[in-house]
């Protein structure tokens, strides 16, 4: 009885611990599939404008692909930098685990990318 107690208590110890490894610059992968990315609208009129030239597809071993063309990644903590390929250099701030912020110089740009489901 005491076990069954302490299995939640634990899971809600540790759930911290994971988030404060993503902060303190731990390697990560990005969940695998296809990123859509666009800018915020204005409330009279479209929501959000899609940017579909930022758009990627994340694929095992911290990989993306863009068109035919396939690049790496690389994430550490909460930054991701895409470190060849199509959009080498580019870097991204994770707010959640699926959904993205463009970043440059270390300032958040207007560009989101969410995760989509497939």
């Amino acid at each position: 009885m005491r076990m069954l107690i302490a299995l939640p208590l634990l899971a809600l110890l540790a759930a911290p611990a994971a988030s404060q490894e993503r902060e303190s610059g731990k390697i990560g992968v990005l969940a695998q599939g296809k990123w859509s990315c666009a800018v915020p609208g204005i409330a009279s009129a479209e929501a959000r404008f899609l940017q579909t030239d930022r758009d990627f597809e994340t694929i095992r071993g911290s990989r993306y692909k863009v068109g035919d063309v396939i690049g790496t990644y690389l994430r550490l903590g909460d930054t991701i930098t895409m470190t060849s390929g199509a959009f080498e250099g580019r870097t991204y701030r994770a707010a959640s685990e699926k959904r993205l912020r463009e970043t440059e110089d270390g300032a958040d740009t207007a560009v989101r990318c969410i995760h989509v489901p497939t």
